[in-house]
């Protein structure tokens, strides 16, 4: 499964690397990097790209994100200790059809490796309906139900059961340099509604000038069964600079 995930990363990176000559791609590459030298040394890495193609009836997305951190302390003693803090790789893409003016079916996938949280791989995907109850220039509101496959590795324990899917999403542009948007995304086991993964994502985007811009992600990933000994929620917060090819 570690090939599935390579494999998924390198289509999704050669689709975003494509789309800069491909007639309809809106393609963004992101970079956050956080450094502290002195009594702490500390080290944060976030690269993103996302690429998205409307041309109706047909509207399709990718995206790819990793971030990686590590901290090293130093004792009293004399001694250095390097310990790895963030070591995650997740990628998604979703394929929609419109068959009305607002409504469309959907196909979506997803897979996410997360050192910290035991996770292995996580491989996530099926169909949906989803409805666009608003969408303009402006400011943009979709709901999307579906049910979806899931198999993972979770500290060595493997499984896999089928899920619901509720997701929503919202988009307003505050002006023509800056955006605010907000995602949602709810996947409950049908046999054992105790057993679900929610996921929040909230940011904005100011234009600096030409291609390039300011970003700040807050990403909440819910676990309601996560590993032994691993907390619920991973929160993280994002700051960095957007490039759009």
């Amino acid at each position: 499964m570690k090939a599935v995930l390579s494999i998924l990363a390198l289509l999704l990176v050669t689709q975003i690397a494509n789309a800069r000559d491909t007639e309809g791609f809106e393609t963004d590459l992101n970079l956050g990097l956080n450094l502290t030298r002195g009594n702490s040394e500390t080290s944060t890495l976030n690269l993103g790209a996302q690429t998205k193609r409307i041309q109706a009836p047909h509207e399709f997305t990718a995206e790819v994100k990793y971030n990686y951190g590590r901290s090293t302390l130093r004792p009293d003693d004399g001694t250095k200790r390097t310990d790895t803090t963030q070591d995650v790789i997740e990628g998604e893409t979703q394929y929609n059809y419109l068959f009305s003016e607002n409504t469309y079916a959907l196909v979506v996938f997803s897979a996410l490796k997360d050192e910290i949280a035991k996770i292995d791989y996580r491989l996530i995907g099926g169909p949906g309906i989803g409805h666009y109850f608003v969408r303009n220039d402006v400011w943009l509101l979709s709901v999307e139900i579906g049910i979806s496959y899931l198999t993972e590795n979770q500290d060595g324990d493997k499984d896999d059961y089928i899920t619901g899917r509720l997701a929503q999403k919202y988009e307003r542009n505050l002006s023509e340099n800056a955006l605010v948007w907000q995602n949602l995304e709810y996947l409950p086991e049908l046999e054992d509604f105790e057993n679900y993964l929610l996921e929040v994502e909230i940011g904005a985007r100011a234009q600096l000038n030409g291609n390039l811009s300011l970003r700040v992600v807050l990403q909440s990933r819910y676990d309601n069964t996560p590993a032994q000994g691993k907390k619920h929620n991973d929160l993280t917060l994002l700051a960095g600079i957007g490039y759009r090819l």
